[in-house]
């Protein structure tokens, strides 16, 4: 279902989960800021979305569309959840820089991405949070994403701190403190349907 306010919804939950984080780590001196050669912020910000708006859509079909509706249907919602978060974790499971950690974390983000899923009834809503999540990483902070670096004129994020807190090489959100931002996501989600499902 295409409805604004749970897309909107899922785009804040997404940004808020991994920038709130890293704000916390850069603000610790774990994160810094550095300058990179110059360039176009906003052709740069424009290229980046041409690659992570497709490249999501296509996860979220896989993932929370295709294989979720099917196993929702044969073991239901929380099993559907845990199974293709396991999925969408070992679909990164060869990218640069990947760890135990890394890979961990992307399966809490499925869980994230799946609890918004069915606490808004939108997929769409699931693919705004994965686009919002990927792109305050590379867009905004200039980091990695999944251990891969895109465009980033002007400046660039980089870790300064230890791994287990800032992710290393696969970026901020295989940090440990992005670890809590997601389950505080999970957490208003669930209440947001418990309270729909009260009413």
């Amino acid at each position: 279902q295409f409805a604004a306010r749970p897309i909107l919804t899922g785009a804040v939950l997404g940004a808020v989960a991994v920038g709130g984080p890293s704000v916390v780590l850069l603000l610790a001196g774990w994160l810094r800021i550095e300058p990179s050669p110059p360039g176009d912020w906003g052709r740069a910000a424009l290229a980046t979305l041409a690659v992570l708006i497709p490249a999501a859509l296509w996860e979220e079909l896989l993932t929370r569309g295709y294989l979720f509706t099917i196993l929702r249907d044969a073991v239901g919602a929380r099993r559907a959840i845990v199974v293709t978060s396991v999925v969408f974790g070992l679909l990164h499971i060869e990218n640069a820089g990947a760890t135990w950690q890394s890979v961990t974390l992307v399966m809490l983000a499925g869980i994230f991405l799946g609890s918004i899923l069915v606490a808004t009834g939108s997929l769409y809503a699931a693919w705004a949070a994965h686009v919002a999540w990927n792109f305050v990483m590379a867009g905004v902070l200039h980091s990695t994403v999944s251990g891969i670096g895109m465009g980033a004129p002007n400046y660039r994020t980089v870790d300064a701190g230890p791994d287990w807190a800032t992710g290393g090489a696969w970026g901020p959100e295989a940090g440990l403190l992005t670890g809590v931002g997601l389950l505080a996501g999970i957490y208003i989600m669930l209440r947001r349907r418990r309270r729909g499902a009260e009413q």
